[in-house]
């Protein structure tokens, strides 16, 4: 993700924020889906570690261009880690 705003906006996540799309399934069964809040969890991942990555791993600058504390981007990186499908 390249910016050249101190602050992350909307635009700068456009192809961050594509979701899993469906797959399809033999006839007769439901196609399968991320369940909503793993495709959420995943979308504030890649934006977390893309912001981190933007300001070259200074936590504090990269919550702060996420309009948020260094303590608050700590705590939605643990959590997001305990949602994590692949046990990161």
């Amino acid at each position: 993700m390249n910016t050249d705003s101190p602050r992350l906006d909307l635009p700068d996540f456009q192809g961050p924020l594509k979701l899993a799309s469906t797959t399809t399934t033999p006839a007769g069964q439901a196609p399968r889906e991320a369940s909503y809040a793993m495709a959420m969890a995943e979308a504030e991942r890649r934006i977390l570690r893309s912001a981190l990555r933007v300001a070259e791993g200074k936590v504090v600058l990269a919550a702060r261009n996420l309009g948020m504390g260094r303590a608050t981007f700590y705590k939605r990186m643990q959590a997001l880690r305990e949602v994590s499908p692949f046990g990161e």
